[in-house]
């Protein structure tokens, strides 16, 4: 089965529904609810859809996929992230992340030019307060090796996303990414171990190793 850790609204992971038993963790009851509006309005399959991560080691669930984009890793302690995702895979299962990277050099640039210094040193030492980040909340901003020498996780793969194109404009983003050299281009840059320490995004697939829990 496949698990969305902090899912939202399913925006990456509801398609798979109708082909793959997919269970969500989110939070918030309002995004649960919408989840539901979801399916209940005729898109296929079913999901499972848990509150917390508590609620899935209680039952003792495993999954062979573990998926979690950015905001989820941004709010939460990623070491207890780890942890948990690594008792909820079964051996051999993969855990895709992705992560705001605190040395992301466009956005670094970015907030240096606007006059953002706090924002740049309180992102590089890893959490930028409530009112500096984009969220209400203080948000986690990590470092590559930050998934490294985990604990029965090992890195499989890795690829840097927003290299050139600016990650929080999203208007221009959106211009940008449209122009397929320079998507082609941001994508190839991604994939280089030198270029993605730097990119402002960076998706990472970790392997479970070991045997079951």
């Amino acid at each position: 089965g496949i698990l969305d850790l902090g899912a939202g609204v399913m925006l990456e992971t509801g398609h798979l529904a109708s082909t793959s038993k997919l269970t969500a963790v989110e939070g918030s009851f309002s995004l649960q609810e919408l989840i539901r509006k979801q399916f209940e309005e005729g898109k296929p399959g079913k999901v499972d859809i848990y509150g917390s991560v508590q609620d899935l080691l209680e039952k003792g669930m495993e999954y062979d996929v573990i998926f979690s984009t950015f905001g989820y890793l941004e709010l939460n302690n990623l070491k207890e992230t780890l942890m948990e995702a690594r008792k909820l895979l079964k051996p051999g299962g993969v855990f895709l992340a992705g992560f705001w990277n605190s040395k992301g050099l466009l956005d670094g640039l970015l907030s240096l030019v606007q006059g953002k210094k706090e924002y740049f040193l309180e992102k590089r030492n890893g959490m930028v307060p409530a009112g500096q980040s984009k969220y209400n909340l203080a948000a986690y901003a990590h470092r590559i090796s930050d998934f490294k020498n985990v604990q029965g996780l090992k890195i499989r793969e890795m690829r840097g996303i927003c290299t050139i194109i600016p990650p929080y404009n999203y208007a221009l983003s959106r211009r940008l990414s449209q122009r397929g050299l320079i998507r082609k281009l941001d994508n190839f840059l991604g994939k280089l171990p030198i270029v993605n320490n730097f990119s402002d995004h960076v998706i990472v697939v970790l392997t479970r190793e070991g045997v079951s829990n």
